[in-house]
């Protein structure tokens, strides 16, 4: 069974993320995972996405939450490996003047990504997407993405064609110039190597902290099964924001070679993925760049576009690509595109 192919010359990056795949015909192990328990998906309400009720692990950005009065260690100064560089803990915490470890990663940033607007409660860009864009696995990834697609998405968010647990109400006080600078800002950044796509049968157990899947302590693992586990490399460093901190995104055994043959489809090239975004999913003029980014990030938007919960303008062709695909389709074809070099 194979998908009809939809071409998007200007698509959203999400849209472009399975581009116009074309899915072969299923192995009878992706038949009996598609398939799932009883419920079949003829049973389902409208509603309900073929690729299941929502996910807890992949949903786990919690709504913004009020900024807390100083504590005690607030004023500790924090270090980091490697770095000369130090910051009162207080100004890890500050949402309008996040700590900039690494100043010389990156241009100078636009009012708006380095401070925001606090009279107005708008968050500093870089706070939560990081002074060079890298991102964290409960928002996006900004590097490097073409400044007309981010412009676009703010757009989506204002208009609330695009849904989000944050990103609506920071639409709807930015500027449109800010939206602008911003735009250009995260553009000019290169993005780099920051999610390490591991194979495993097993993945740390986590809590959630504000959207951040944190490893408790003592470590122990759990088995994996049908889901992407990601968690920081270090998580010290990824407390104290440090933009130099990579994840490890724990993927199904065997994930990575069947997103391979779906995201490459080199039985018909035309339906391949590589066709909008170009050689290693690296972009290809207005179409973003989608190799090495958050494969968790990747999985919620293909849901997000299933569920009908984002329906911005560009929506209706990315729906068909989507309409049969299960959950396991989904992460495997994100731990592919993650595992591929930036």
């Amino acid at each position: 069974m194979t998908r009809k192919i939809v071409a998007a010359g200007a698509s959203l990056a999400v849209i472009a993320l399975v581009g116009a795949v074309g899915f072969g015909q299923k192995t009878s192990a992706q038949q009996a995972r598609a398939k799932g328990p009883a419920t079949s998906a003829a049973d389902m309400p409208p509603t309900t996405p073929l690729a299941g009720p929502e996910p807890k692990w992949l949903f786990t950005m919690t709504p913004i939450a009020p900024i807390p009065p100083p504590a005690p260690g607030d004023e500790v100064i924090q270090h980091l490996p490697g770095n000369s560089i130090t910051f009162p803990l207080s100004r890890v915490k500050d949402r309008y003047h996040p700590a900039d470890w690494w100043p010389k990663d990156h241009p100078k940033m636009p009012t708006v990504v380095e401070y925001g607007r606090k009279a107005d409660g708008l968050f500093a860009c870089s706070y939560c997407h990081l002074p060079n864009g890298f991102g964290r696995p409960e928002n996006a990834s900004l590097a490097g993405k073409p400044a007309d697609y981010m412009i676009a998405q703010m757009k989506a968010f204002k208009e609330g064609t695009r849904t989000g647990m944050r990103m609506p109400a920071i639409a709807k006080i930015v500027t449109d110039k800010e939206i602008a600078d911003a735009s250009a800002y995260f553009a000019s950044v290169k993005a780099g190597p920051w999610i390490e796509v591991v194979e495993s049968k097993e993945s740390p157990v986590w809590e959630n902290e504000a959207g951040l899947m944190v490893p408790v302590e003592p470590r122990r693992m759990e088995p994996l099964g049908e889901r992407i586990v990601e968690v920081a490399k270090d998580q010290k460093r990824a407390n104290l924001r440090d933009a130099r901190s990579p994840f490890i995104a724990y993927v199904p055994e065997g994930a990575i070679a069947e997103g391979e043959v779906v995201v490459n489809n080199k039985a018909d090239p035309t339906k391949a993925c590589t066709a909008c975004h170009g050689e290693g999913m690296r972009g290809a003029g207005s179409i973003p760049a989608l190799a090495g980014r958050s494969p968790i990030y990747i999985v919620r938007e293909l849901y997000e576009f299933q569920s009908g919960k984002r329906h911005d303008a560009l929506a209706p062709l990315m729906t068909p690509v989507v309409a049969t695909m299960t959950l396991h389709d989904m992460i495997t074809s994100a731990a592919y595109i993650g595992s591929l070099k930036p």
